[in-house]
């Protein structure tokens, strides 16, 4: 079962990323724990929805978000993902709507650390493929040589996204109309 004890390892880093992050925008950790082999993590509850449901509840009654508030939510996403790879020394790499939360009142909360890693933790991680690929740089996709600093690549096609009202990003979105 080394697979069980991958994923048993990819779980507990996560614990630990999400336990040293601090920041408004980011789902606050509370605990882990063990039960009958299984871990626990528990968060806060975010009383709200992912920013994909909010744009498809928007998308399927023919509407869209006002230009101003998609740079109010850009803006809250960026200082989370400044907090995580400044202050943090965290990559996400799994940025994409569905792990975009909004709050009753509007607040983002990113989600979902399962697939981050510490930058300190070896230049491969910033290479590799991970996490949703059309929320990927077309140089990670491409396996070519970058920085080794993250990218707001992610971040950048979320807004332009959330902007058209789309739930995928725009070259996503174009390669879907011509596989029709």
């Amino acid at each position: 079962a080394a697979g069980g004890a991958a994923a048993a390892a990819a779980v507990r880093g996560e614990v630990l990323i999400l336990a040293a992050l601090s920041h408004p925008n980011i789902v606050r950790y509370h605990e882990s724990f063990s039960d009958d082999g299984r871990l626990y993590i528990v968060t806060e509850l975010v009383d709200g929805a992912s920013l994909l449901d909010h744009l498809t509840a928007l998308r399927e009654k023919g509407e869209r978000l006002p230009e101003e508030r998609v740079w109010q939510l850009f803006v809250q996403l960026l200082l989370a993902l400044r907090y995580c790879h400044k202050t943090a020394g965290v990559v996400h790499r799994d940025l994409t709507p569905a792990n975009v939360l909004l709050t009753a009142d509007g607040t983002v909360k990113l989600a979902d650390f399962g697939l981050a890693k510490r930058r300190d933790s070896g230049s491969a991680m910033l290479e590799s493929v991970v996490g949703t690929v059309i929320y990927q740089p077309p140089e990670i996709i491409k396996h070519e040589v970058r920085r080794a600093r993250p990218r707001l690549g992610p971040a950048r096609a979320i807004a332009r996204a959330t902007h058209a009202g789309h739930t995928r990003p725009a070259r996503a979105e174009a390669r879907a109309s011509h596989m029709r």
